[in-house]
């Protein structure tokens, strides 16, 4: 017998005085629109056992499952089996930072990755990738800030180019930079040299809402930097399409209307030509400090992200208002993991240069390091087990493909990472069919 899978999720609407459902599978990103008397009359058949010869192939395929079928099991071992076949590792390249962000968790210190840390870290590359178990590297450069430690960048990330190429692999970089100090010139060489694919660059409003918030250490706005060098870049790539840059603004209680400023001002300057440009909102959450108090509540923000994205598709921005699949992290992911720029190991990119994760001189998440590596069980974040519960939120969720349990440091903090999907998901498949007409 089949039934609708557990992760569908409806939502009726009329469209030129005929009545739709729209119909979404979070386990296959499918968005389907059908009439409301085709939804009524699959309903029937599944509930009297009859024939499916009326249903569509690909629409049983799509969103009907065997009933005997336990779907909250099959994702939890895909997801172990998926999120495996991409080696992940990030980079904390540079230990300091120009900013002193007021939400930032980080205790900077001036410190970048040594050449003999680099060479370890090529090494340890090389050796998991031989073992044939990887599609793909995807290296993540963080820090601090990045664009200090360029040098590291640019001597790193060519040797392992060429060895994701020996090794028949496909390279994948992302980098998560203020964009201060990223000139034409450092731009290119991380776009054309370092072959960074994915950008993501924070801008939390206006100028006053932005330098309020984002400046640099000695207080000194940062806004006009940030935005003339992200324009620069996205002229640098607007011709590539393997390049996507995100423009992030986060919020909490103080900056509610941020985004909205933000987006006037990129409308203004017709950023939405850029067809890799894509903005988003992000909640404030606790990073090692009390950040997370001055969150907005769950809802309240999922109510504020469908005004932005409703916005920026009105101005003609480029949105991905429905979830994608999602197999894992870093810390689920079994091979991955994360140097800070002394050569000490995490399996989280969120734990390193935090002195609040420190007691008595050690660090409760580090799991090695790049000498001797590593030397202890990755599972730091106990309570992340609690997703596979009896009694867990997550079984019953029709969005856990698209999160896999959302953030394991959060739930390890005693926060239910959700992401807004869970309180405006049919807000955006509605959306998403909107951007399917235009």
């Amino acid at each position: 017998m089949l039934k609708i899978s557990n992760f569908v999720e409806t939502v009726e609407f009329c469209k030129d005085n005929k009545d739709l459902v729209a119909i979404f599978n979070s386990k296959n990103s499918k968005l389907s629109i059908v009439s409301k008397v085709f939804w009524e009359e699959i309903n029937v058949i599944l509930q009297n056992g009859n024939s499916l010869e009326k249903i569509p192939q690909a629409f049983v395929e799509d969103f009907l499952v065997n009933d005997t079928v336990d779907e909250f099991k099959e994702i939890l071992e895909e997801n172990k089996t998926l999120v495996n076949r991409t080696l992940r590792y990030v980079v904390m390249v540079s230990g300091t930072c120009n900013f002193g962000c007021d939400y930032c968790g980080q205790n900077h210190k001036n410190v970048k990755l040594s050449k003999e840390n680099q060479d370890r870290i090529f090494e340890d590359i090389k050796t998991k990738l031989q073992t044939k178990k990887f599609e793909e590297l995807f290296l993540g450069w963080f820090g601090g800030e990045p664009i200090l430690a360029l040098d590291v960048i640019e001597s790193l990330a060519p040797r392992l180019i060429q060895l994701c190429k020996e090794e028949n692999v496909k390279y994948v970089s992302h980098i998560a930079t203020n964009a201060s100090l990223l000139t034409e010139e450092r731009a290119n060489i991380c776009v054309k040299k370092c072959k960074i694919n994915f950008w993501g660059i924070t801008i939390d409003g206006n100028a006053e809402e932005h330098n309020a918030r984002r400046c640099l250490k000695g207080k000194q706005g940062t806004f006009d930097d940030v935005y003339n060098n992200f324009k620069g870049l996205l002229k640098i790539v607007e011709n590539n399409p393997e390049v996507e840059v995100t423009l992030r603004c986060n919020v909490d209680m103080r900056n509610s209307e941020a985004i909205f400023h933000l987006i006037d001002i990129l409308h203004a300057d017709h950023l939405e030509r850029y067809k890799n440009l894509f903005v988003y909102l992000a909640p404030i959450h606790d990073w090692g400090n009390d950040a997370g108090e001055k969150a907005i509540e769950q809802e309240e923000f999922a109510n504020l992200e469908i005004q932005a994205m409703s916005k920026l598709i009105e101005l003609g921005f480029r949105v991905k208002p429905l979830p994608k699949r999602k197999y894992g992290c870093l810390y689920t992911s079994e091979h991955a993991i994360m140097s800070d720029p002394e050569g000490n190991l995490f399996p989280c990119s969120e734990v390193g240069l935090v002195d609040a994760y420190i007691e008595n001189g050690l660090h409760k998440y580090q799991i090695g390091d790049l000498e001797m590596g590593v030397c202890r069980a990755r599972d730091v974040f106990e309570k992340f087990k609690k997703i596979t519960d009896a009694d867990s939120p997550c079984r019953k969720c029709k969005i856990f493909p698209t999160c896999a349990g959302a953030c394991p440091k959060q739930w390890q903090d005693g926060n239910l990472p959700c992401p807004t999907t869970r309180y405006n998901l049919k807000e955006k498949m509605l959306l998403a069919y909107l951007l399917s007409q235009q």
